[in-house]
């Protein structure tokens, strides 16, 4: 068994950066499992994008981001204190969204030697499951298409980054600049080829944060699926249940994972097929996948023909 290089500090010494809806809660969840790893609970505290920069996210339904975002360097350090793993992660999505930001943030406030961990989905798949996520919600009524049009619009009015469908999917305006601050401390992780052979890409990811490869993860139980609401009703009831932090703690307590996971899953109509707008949106995202392949050094068979 091996350990981590460096010695603990009041900060990570590895990040889960994104993209959002490719796995990333998933690949938390299943990190924080080994027994050489902690990773914050909250999970997605949006830090390394916000830091020092009080933040009001204005679009419908954004009242729940703006309660979880932590912009205040001393609270954030205190998601890590008394811990005792030597491997400490944070993931927030908007750590890749936000170049710009995140990376002065994480030379200050993560460990010197903080490791840089990409999951990324199919362009196209993930704009269209980040839609798909915020319907689930309740909070996105338009179609794809329409959602697609008012992005410029929502960027502009300050909606969060959710609802930036496509500019999410845009990897070659947010990958380089992360491949060129952290170089070999960059993992990067294609979700396709993780659901395809878990076992394998955790290995690699396990050898790359420096802790037992041997360990047996468990990713089995689907999270934080996106779909349209059967019930309008059920969709705020389940709403105001998650705002309410007495009812979440409650329910973390209560109702494991899975079958938290298998009544949400009930609740939403899944669609059969992507609809008819991902096809263009997807040729104008090439850039995004050639950018990836370029980093990886190879084709990522499992985008020829996305599901």
């Amino acid at each position: 068994m091996t350990t981590a290089s460096n010695p603990p500090t009041d900060g990570p010494n590895f990040v889960v950066a994104g993209a959002a809806r490719s796995g990333t809660t998933a690949l938390m969840r299943a990190l924080g499992s080994h027994p050489e790893v902690f990773v914050t609970e909250p999970k997605e505290v949006h830090f390394f994008g916000h830091a020092e920069r009080p933040t009001t996210y204005r679009g419908p339904g954004d009242d729940d981001i703006n309660r979880t975002i932590i912009t205040d360097p001393a609270e954030f350090s205190r998601l890590f204190a008394g811990v005792d793993e030597p491997v400490r992660g944070e993931g927030s999505v908007s750590t890749l969204y936000w170049p710009d930001r995140s990376i002065p943030a994480l030379r200050r406030y993560a460990d010197p030697g903080c490791r840089v961990v990409v999951i990324v989905r199919e362009p196209a798949a993930r704009s269209h499951s980040a839609y798909l996520y915020l319907r689930s919600r309740g909070a996105e009524d338009a179609t794809f298409e329409a959602g697609l049009e008012a992005e410029p619009d929502r960027r502009r009015d300050g909606y969060h980054h959710m609802w930036h469908y496509r500019a999410m999917s845009r990897y070659e305006e947010q990958l380089p600049a992360f491949a060129g601050e952290f170089g070999d401390r960059l993992h990067l992780i294609v979700m396709e080829e993780l659901r395809a052979d878990p076992t394998a890409e955790m290995r690699r990811l396990c050898r790359f944060l420096d802790v037992d490869p041997s360990f047996q993860f468990d990713l089995g139980t689907p999270v934080n699926l996106g779909g349209v609401p059967r019930s309008r009703v059920l969709t705020a009831a389940m709403n105001t249940a998650r705002r309410s932090p007495a009812v979440r703690t409650a329910v973390k307590r209560t109702v494991s994972v899975g079958l938290m996971e298998r009544i949400r899953a009930v609740h939403l109509a899944r669609p059969d097929r992507e609809p008819a707008s991902v096809a263009p949106l997807r040729a104008s995202l090439v850039d995004a996948r050639e950018c990836v392949e370029d980093l990886l050094g190879r084709h990522v068979d499992a985008w020829v023909a996305p599901r």
